[in-house]
Order: C-alpha cells, then sequence, then structure tokens
C-alpha cells in the first residue's frame, strides 16, 4: 500500500543516499560511501551539509510500497535538481527519473525489473548501475532514443558552461 500524502515515511535504517550519491561538500564521488555513514546512522547529523539536510529520495515522498524502500529493493530514484536534470528538463519540456543501483545487479532482480517496468510507464529512467555504467530505460524504443539524444545535448551543454 502507497502511503497518504499527510502520513511522513522515515529512512529508518536505510541510507543508501549515503552510499551512492556524490556531496562536494564532503569530496565524495557517486557510490563512494560516505565517510561518516555508520551502521548507527551519520556520526555528523547535526552538521551535515545542505544537500544532504535537503535530499530527499522519491520513496520518502511516496514512490512505492514499504518493502521498496531504497535498501530492500536495492534502487534508489530522484528527480534531481542538479545542473544536467535541470538542463535536461530545459531541453526535453519532460522530466526525466534518475535511478541508481545500491548494490551491483540490483536492477535485474525479479523485483527491480518489474518496479522499473512499471515506473517507465510514467516517465523515462536514467539508471545509474553500481557497476559504472548508465541505461536509459523508457516505455518504447522511439522515446528512449529521444531521451538518448537530449541526454548527450544536456551533458554538452553543461561542459561548455
Amino acid at each position: 500500500m502507497r502511503i497518504n500524502a499527510t502520513d511522513e515515511r522515515k529512512c529508518g535504517d536505510c541510507y543508501s543516499c549515503c552510499e551512492v550519491l556524490k556531496i562536494e561538500e564532503l569530496k565524495s564521488s557517486n557510490y563512494d560511501k560516505c565517510k561518516y555513514a555508520s551502521c548507527n546512522g551519520c556520526s555528523i547529523y547535526e552538521k551535515r551539509p545542505l544537500p544532504c539536510v535537503s535530499y530527499k529520495c522519491m520513496w520518502l515522498t511516496g514512490l512505492g510500497e514499504e518493502n521498496q524502500r531504497p535498501d530492500k529493493l536495492g534502487l534508489i530514484f530522484d528527480h534531481n535538481d542538479d545542473k544536467f536534470s535541470k538542463k535536461f528538463r530545459s531541453i526535453a519540456k519532460f522530466d526525466l527519473m534518475i535511478a541508481r543501483e545500491t548494490f551491483l545487479g540490483a536492477s535485474q532482480t525479479k523485483r527491480g525489473r518489474k518496479f522499473l517496468t512499471s515506473l517507465k510507464k510514467k516517465c523515462p529512467i536514467y539508471l545509474f548501475r553500481a557497476d559504472g555504467t548508465n541505461k536509459v530505460i523508457a516505455k518504447n524504443e522511439k522515446l528512449k532514443e529521444k531521451v538518448i539524444k537530449i541526454i548527450n545535448k544536456a551533458v554538452l551543454n553543461c561542459i561548455e558552461e
């Protein structure tokens, strides 16, 4: 069951974002587990940087069921507000969901494939795999090719700026 908009989800034991997201203020890179993350949570929680404070994965905002929490599903989803995502939206005039594997092969598990298949009907997905590769997932081949072209254009625009 999905939560109501009035309910609030909590991270609980999940700290998948601390394992996969690049946080410049902490000098971490994608898939570089944050040095402040531990089994007890964040050791600098009260003083963590703004990107950590403001980040909300889509599970926290109501995407999926309880058993699809990022640490359980192996995939974390968001609509980034980074430079690339803003550039993509300005070119495409539609949104792109970002998905990241939290462990190698999570997108290829039965549960991962099923969830990605259901989501691609609503919005194209740019999947970052734990092995460093990426993939566009869309409801049809025509949209997939369009998204790939826009991603390439957005990346070039970001590099040129």
